[in-house]
């Protein structure tokens, strides 16, 4: 697959469902694929990114409703962390959306890929941001 990657410079992975199981605790059975190809792109000079619909820690706001508690928080956000750096990416390449839609965090370019599970997520790509190439994991 890396092959057919090539002309890209950077990629984006979400984290729940695509670089580890669903965050309901189902199981996943293309992690560990997804996780060697993000080990053999940042090998290959590329720029990977997580994309996570969690909070950051650092958004933690007592005063809003809609945040969940502190250590819920710390708890979303550490596993993010944990497997950047299992993976080798740069924490600076966690992209936390806080729930918020990916298309919105992306330049529009087409030097950028980006691997998910989700059609929803993938047709706001497409529709937002056309240059970016998708890839649907469960779709192959």
């Amino acid at each position: 697959m890396i092959e057919n990657l090539k002309k890209y410079k950077t990629f984006s992975f979400p984290l729940d469902g695509v670089l580890i199981d669903e965050i309901d605790g189902s199981i996943n059975p293309n992690k560990d694929e997804m996780q060697e190809l993000v080990k053999e792109l940042i090998k290959n000079g590329k720029q990977v990114f997580i994309i996570t619909k969690r909070y950051d820690k650092n958004d933690y706001d007592p005063f809003s409703r809609k945040n969940k508690n502190k250590k819920e928080l710390l708890e979303e956000s550490e596993m993010a962390e944990k497997i950047a750096d299992k993976l080798n990416i740069d924490r600076g390449n966690i992209i936390f959306t806080n729930r918020n839609n990916y298309f919105s965090y992306f330049s529009d370019t087409d030097t950028h890929c980006h691997f998910d599970t989700s059609k929803y997520e993938i047709a706001l790509l497409k529709e937002w941001k056309p240059s970016i190439k998708t890839f649907n994991i469960k779709e192959r």
